[in-house]
């Protein structure tokens, strides 16, 4: 061949391979379509993959082409000592060299002429070399830099959807283990009090400390299992009134003799069904956080009107819960919302879920202080949307 560059022919069959890659599953299969791809397309004998061990200080082969088993020595672990191969994997740089023929009386069984090595990322190297030295070598650097970008892409993807598989068997475990293991138990707890307070009428005050110690426990198996199964999934938004969707949330909680106030409404782009969970989950807060009856406002967060002749941008839109309860001191807003800051009433699951439900809908969640001294709860969409007064 002379130094053309890859004809369209070659840059098709890339294109196919790489759908190939894309569609692998295992480290093995895609390191073993690179290795035929390469193989195929570049008309090169001696094609292997390479890929690190998990300390990353070695190499192993673990795909190459049928002639390749001849050349290269299947066994060997490439290490720092490894010139050529290690050079290219620690440095991230194509290298490519070309050797004298040895002395050997089979020097074409231990020597590959010619060859270039391309980085994997942090995966490994991939290995093209030949015995012949007419070759394309400018078409190898091409589809080689290609190949090897997208064989990159493909163990990222791989490597992720791995991740993401072990983290899902792991969550249904989980889920699992609340729903069942940890629930079965308590049913059977909550049956022998019910049976206790029957037939031992003289410690009323006693069973009901255990009861209320079972509804505790129940509560926070569900709050984790909404947090498991739930916690960062929104699905399609719709139009939501604010005010509506306060006195849903409102009908779903034992609100006691707790009050709320709708002070205006505004129309929100939101999952309904996760948006509802926020409202319950901080009218609970509030009232299972008040040691009286709580008063509670729930409004939207109105632009900032400016009195300039440009138009700037203002404050944030959104929407206010706030009540009138003990608050939440300063130092602690940030450990309430990291991973479930429990109080002696409250389990705080529901407030990292509510974390857990904004974050998902790209909004910000801010704790403050309210009017009253109590709690205050700020969900904006982030935006500074602004209407000018002009001033005359």
């Amino acid at each position: 061949m002379g130094e053309q560059q890859a004809t369209a022919a070659e840059l098709a069959a890339l294109h196919h391979a790489t759908q190939k890659l894309m569609a692998a599953q295992t480290q093995q299969e895609i390191c073993e379509i690179a290795v035929t791809a390469a193989e195929n397309i570049l008309e090169l004998p001696l094609c292997g993959v390479w890929i690190a061990s998990p300390d990353q200080e070695a190499l192993q082969l673990i795909a190459h082409s049928d002639q390749a088993a001849t050349i290269f020595n299947t066994t060997i672990t490439a290490t720092a000592g490894n010139a050529r191969a290690w050079s290219a994997f620690e440095s991230q740089s194509i290298k490519k060299y070309r050797l004298e023929p040895c002395s050997h009386a089979d020097s074409s069984r231990y020597n590959p002429q010619s060859g270039t090595i391309f980085p994997l990322g942090g995966y490994g190297i991939l290995h093209l070399a030949t015995t012949d030295e007419s070759f394309n070598a400018q078409a190898v650097v091409q589809i080689g830099q290609l190949l090897s970008s997208n064989t990159t892409a493909a163990l990222e993807r791989a490597t992720r959807e791995h991740t993401l598989r072990l983290q899902h068997d792991q969550l249904e475990e989980f889920i699992g283990f609340v729903s069942h293991d940890l629930r079965n138990p308590l049913n059977v707890a909550s049956g022998h009090v019910d049976l206790a307070k029957q037939a031992c009428t003289d410690a009323e005050e006693t069973f009901d400390t255990i009861e209320s110690a079972l509804d505790r426990m129940n509560t926070l198996i569900e709050d984790l299992l909404a947090l498991a199964t739930h916690g960062n999934v929104i699905h399609d938004r719709t139009a939501v009134d604010l005010e509506t969707l306060a006195l849903t949330a409102w009908e779903n909680v034992h609100t006691g003799e707790a009050t709320l106030t709708i002070e205006g409404s505004t129309t929100l782009s939101a999952d309904r069904n996760r948006l509802q969970q926020v409202f319950e989950n901080l009218f609970r807060n509030a009232i299972e956080n008040s040691q009286q009856a709580v008063s509670i406002r729930v409004g939207p967060i109105e632009p900032i009107t400016t009195t300039t002749r440009s138009t700037v941008a203002g404050g944030p839109t959104g929407f206010y819960i706030a009540d009138d309860g003990p608050g939440i001191q300063p130092e602690t807003r940030d450990a309430i919302l990291a991973s479930g800051y429990s109080t002696n009433e409250s389990t705080g699951i529901g407030l990292t879920i509510v974390q857990r439900i904004i974050d998902a809908h790209g909004w910000e969640f801010d704790v403050s202080t309210s009017a009253e001294g109590g709690a205050q709860f700020d969900i904006t969409d982030g935006t500074r949307l602004v209407t000018t007064a002009i001033v005359e």
